[in-house]
């Protein structure tokens, strides 16, 4: 029995070994990304990945592009993609750990970069509404101060017994509201010229940090992956036997 388990498991590498070296192409990548039970030879480990960091690459830059054009539609192209391969990647890392005679629970480490960054990515994106709402009624109470130094100005003009200095004072005092408003939506007061805060704009400056988040991150488990996973030695067949 044990003979005929080892013989087995040879075949196996040398079915594994076969495959890189005609180019991959009789692996099912279908079970290899979506059946977890298998096991995956380091070739194909590292070829699989290399397709997902791929498709990642283009995700990312495709979204970046839209952020501040489309932000909304930006933010679901970037959850309705990451999520799927995220699930590939992690089925494709049991079966290599599996291959390698590890626990799977490795595998969950893959997740952290996408799992972190909507941890910021989504709280944020609920929090417009009621940003844009507060930032609505900032804007009419200076609207409202500025009517309302306005209708002094009429009154000082109106009344002669105004003093040229009061007047001038009243000027002054109502030229500032004006620009209050135009310092505090640009962030930058007179350095440049202001800039409105959207609800489109605050939705591609939450996606922008949470992707750029996901990018740092995913650069560390990229590493732990292609030089961590895919480095383990097969497990010995007289073990899996036992």
């Amino acid at each position: 029995m044990s003979e005929y388990a080892s013989t087995e498991d040879q075949s196996e590498i040398d079915d594994h070994a076969s495959d890189s070296e005609n180019g991959f192409a009789d692996v099912n990548w279908f079970a290899e990304f979506f059946a977890p039970g298998g096991k995956s030879s380091q070739p194909i480990f590292l070829r699989g990945q290399t397709y997902l960091i791929f498709f990642r690459v283009l995700v990312f830059v495709v979204c970046l592009v839209l952020a501040n054009m489309m932000p909304a539609i930006a933010i679901m192209i970037w959850l309705i993609c990451m999520t799927p391969q995220l699930f590939m990647s992690i089925v494709l890392h049991i079966r290599r750990l599996a291959d390698a005679g590890r626990s799977a629970l490795w595998a969950l480490i893959v997740a952290l970069p996408l799992f972190l960054s909507s941890l910021v990515l989504v709280p944020t994106v609920s929090s417009v509404p009621a940003e844009m709402v507060k930032i609505e009624a900032k804007k009419a109470d200076m609207e409202a101060e500025r009517k309302e130094r306005r209708e002094e100005k009429k009154r000082a003009a109106a009344e002669p017994e105004k003093t040229e200095e009061e007047t001038s004072e009243a000027d002054d005092e109502t030229a500032d509201a004006d620009k209050a408003p135009e310092a505090q939506n640009s962030g930058r007061g007179r350095r440049g010229p202001p800039v409105e805060v959207t609800q489109s704009s605050l939705l591609a400056q939450a996606l922008s940090q949470s992707m750029y988040m996901w990018l740092l991150l995913s650069f560390i488990t990229t590493l732990f992956s292609f030089i961590g996973v895919a480095r383990f030695k097969r497990k010995d067949p007289d073990q899996l036997v036992n």
